[in-house]
């Protein structure tokens, strides 16, 4: 009962913001004493399907450029790779909570973005390699998506689509890789059961409540989503979360 309202409620924060559920969902399942593989279970499959269907509603626009999917995926199936079956740990997340801060300070702030932005888009293939292997290694690479979206894009909807569009490959690679690396007995109906109920989710609430955020709004909320990304990232890097290897 618990994981589905730990679900219902992330998928709200997820349809709003583009990620959610996989940053917020995995230590509070460990919390709840699932195991790691249990909550990918859980979290994947709901993730994907609201990334997909914030693209559908959205539409496809010049801010979504499928060249850029292409650049992060080596990253990611390394890290992957790495994470499951090496049981080599890096821990990444105080230097993702630092970004992100940085990034928040900057949203806020508004001085210095303008230079942040154009630095970001010259490097936006290195930006989305090292974004594919953090994610890769840890699982935290939505917190990064949403610092180097948040700095390429101004308009709340361009943002959470470039974010959309970023997870729906993320989870869909790894989604293929897990099941690669331990089998197809890694996923089951009550997996299928979660999508379904993330989906419903989007639908019924999510879309109309970011509908409802004006452009300011949208841009102060997500800076505090951001700040608040980042104390989960440091709370599990001082393993105030449990840290359960695969």
């Amino acid at each position: 009962m618990y994981v589905v309202l730990v679900v219902c409620l992330l998928a709200v924060v997820q349809s709003l913001f583009g990620v959610g559920l996989l940053l917020f969902g995995t230590p509070t399942l460990l919390l709840m004493g699932l195991s790691f593989q249990e909550a990918l279970q859980v979290l994947l499959p709901a993730s994907l399907t609201l990334s997909i269907l914030q693209l559908w509603a959205d539409g496809m626009n010049d801010t979504v450029k499928p060249s850029l999917a292409i650049w992060p995926l080596p990253g990611l199936a390394i890290g992957l790779w790495i994470a499951l079956e090496s049981g080599f740990d890096i821990k990444l997340e105080l230097i993702a909570a630092i970004l992100l801060v940085i990034s928040a300070t900057l949203r806020l702030s508004g001085g210095v973005s303008l230079r942040v932005r154009a630095l970001m888009r010259r490097s936006n293939r290195v930006a989305m390699a090292i974004i594919g292997l953090v994610h890769g290694l840890t699982n935290l690479g939505g917190s990064l998506l949403t610092d180097y979206a948040s700095t390429c894009e101004e308009d709340k909807k361009r943002c959470r689509q470039f974010i959309a569009f970023g997870y729906a490959i993320f989870a869909f690679t790894q989604i293929v890789l897990i099941t690669i690396f331990k089998g197809y007995s890694t996923w089951s109906i009550t997996s299928l059961g979660y999508a379904v109920l993330g989906g419903v989710i989007y639908m019924a609430l999510g879309r109309h409540v970011f509908f409802k955020f004006s452009q300011q709004r949208y841009s102060v909320a997500l800076s505090i989503f951001m700040l608040c990304c980042a104390s989960v990232l440091t709370a599990k890097y001082f393993q105030l979360f449990p840290t359960v290897h695969s």
